[in-house]
């Protein structure tokens, strides 16, 4: 992956575009406009891409198509997780149901980067919402796990910053997770029920004292367990090696501040690394 091709994707612009999903079956990628709340859709075969709205929703943070149950997904969208209908041509979109709520207590946060691992069970984090009342208070958010079968959510971690960025990695079967302004990445262990164990920094994105160059935002891994996160305000994607813990690639974007994850510019090399989100399973 010495040479990469950076090719702009059809599409609408978008004031906070995130979460692409790989959807392998229909040669679809799908993400999100958070603040829009729209959902789109990538057609790899036809090079073009379908938006809708969510009908009765504020916030789309994340996009993922539920296993054996065509045109509905599971999406983000402020504290609640809801299932979603669209047929990813139609302009809109409908609300199945809310599958879950945070409370009022968290009435303040939403959703942000959320994906789902190979048993089907989706982890999503929160973060303060943009028109929070306490948006100083930045370390305020908390990582989830979704139990389908009890319809809630099992907290995992709290005092997140921006919960950002999550991926498994093939070669060392462990969970890594980007807090944005914790300023690295941190890797965990994973037990058969899905709780995080054993949580050390893989690699440190900046000293403590250092000002602040860029920010870690998305996050993946391709088949051979390596990592790609998209550099918020760096133009850029870095890939890491889980087991060296080193950066061993660099992939310039023609941005000037977003990232690839972002979808303002995204590469096609891109498509075939989101093939490692799976399909929840409800």
């Amino acid at each position: 992956m010495a040479n990469v091709q950076v090719d702009v994707l059809p599409g609408p612009f978008l004031q906070l575009g995130e979460a692409p999903h790989w959807d392998g079956e229909s040669q679809s990628l799908y993400y999100v406009c958070i603040l829009s709340s729209t959902l789109h859709r990538y057609d790899w075969k036809e090079n073009k891409t379908y938006s809708a709205k969510i009908e009765g929703s504020t916030y789309a943070s994340f996009v993922i198509p539920v296993k054996g149950r065509k045109g509905e997904f599971v999406v983000g969208s402020g504290t609640r997780l809801l299932l979603v209908s669209w047929d990813g041509c139609s302009e809109a979109a409908s609300i199945v149901k809310a599958l879950t709520d945070l409370g009022e207590e968290e009435a303040d946060h939403r959703f942000n980067d959320g994906k789902v691992d190979g048993q089907g069970r989706l982890y999503a984090g929160t973060m303060l919402a943009e028109d929070s009342r306490n948006h100083f208070e930045m370390d305020d958010g908390k990582l989830y796990r979704f139990d389908a079968g009890r319809g809630q959510m099992v907290q995992l971690k709290s005092k997140v910053h921006i919960s950002n960025g999550l991926t498994w990695s093939a070669r060392t079967g462990k969970f890594y997770y980007i807090d944005s302004f914790a300023f690295d990445i941190k890797e965990y262990t994973v037990d058969a029920e899905g709780n995080l164990g054993e949580e050390t920094v893989l690699i440190k994105l900046k000293d403590d004292e250092a000002a602040t160059e860029f920010i870690a935002d998305g996050m993946t891994s391709d088949a051979d367990g390596n990592l790609y996160v998209a550099v918020f305000a760096g133009s850029k994607i870095i890939k890491i090696n889980p087991e060296s813990a080193k950066v061993v690639q660099e992939i310039p974007l023609p941005v000037a501040q977003r990232d690839a994850v972002s979808l303002d510019c995204i590469t096609k090399m891109l498509l075939p690394l989101t093939m490692m989100m799976m399909m929840i399973c409800l």
